[in-house]
């Protein structure tokens, strides 16, 4: 078994998936990691699949991929959770691949999860020259999830970058959650009602300004509340 499994759920990542890889790479191959890379093409519209082919066919490193191909779209968690069944890390990361968080903090939060005997990191989200709007979604966020679900304020669930151990994620491979973007704070609660340790990491997010916005400054924090409210009430 390796040490690491680094799963990289792909939707429309065709253009930065070479570069994503290779910074990766770098970080991993400082940190003398045992790790592989798992990339999950979530019926991706676009050229992913040729491109990831084309990238995995001419890489040369110590680091193992494998790829996945999905039938149809799943949503960020799904996608997240069809690479973790082919996995065979002892830790499992998530990475969004267009890096608005850097690989660098992989190695320093396996030191967290060592060290303090995590069974989850979290990374807490230092935003570095967002808009404000970005910022007060984001901060708003945290505070509902904090009100309604009672969870710590540095606990940033909606952080695209989180490591869980094996036996953390693992309980929820049968378990029926939501695949898409309420994934992220669904699974780190879950994980929480179990009694598993769950720490925080802070890290530098920098929006990577080629990528065109996706926020939608009225119907997201609408279907935030729905989310959470929901969750809360049928919460077991």
């Amino acid at each position: 078994m390796v040490q690491l499994s680094v799963v990289l759920p792909c939707y429309k990542d065709a253009g930065h998936l070479q570069e994503g890889l290779r910074q990766i790479q770098v970080e991993l191959e400082k940190a003398r990691i045992s790790s592989e890379i798992i990339i999950v093409n979530d019926c991706s519209p676009d050229d992913l699949d040729v491109v990831a082919k084309k990238i995995i066919q001419s890489w040369s490193g110590p680091t193992e991929f494998k790829y996945i191909s999905l039938d149809k779209n799943l949503g960020r968690g799904g996608a997240f959770m069809a690479g973790t069944a082919v996995s065979s890390g002892e830790i499992l990361a998530l990475i969004d691949i267009d890096l608005e968080i850097s690989p660098r903090y992989l190695s320093e939060g396996i030191k967290l999860i060592s060290q303090e005997n995590l069974d989850v990191v979290v990374g807490q989200r230092n935003f570095v020259q967002q808009s404000l709007i970005r910022k007060i979604l984001s901060w708003g966020y945290r505070f509902l999830v904090s009100l309604i679900l009672q969870t710590p304020w540095s606990l940033d669930t909606a952080s695209g970058f989180k490591l869980f151990k094996r036996d953390a994620i693992k309980a929820f491979e049968k378990t029926p959650l939501n695949q898409g973007w309420f994934w992220d704070t669904e699974i780190v609660i879950r994980i929480l009602d179990l009694k598993k340790k769950v720490g925080s990491l802070k890290c530098d997010y920098q929006r990577k300004i080629t990528k065109s916005s996706t926020v939608r400054i009225f119907a997201d924090p609408i279907s935030c509340l729905y989310c959470l409210i929901t969750f809360a009430l049928f919460r077991r």
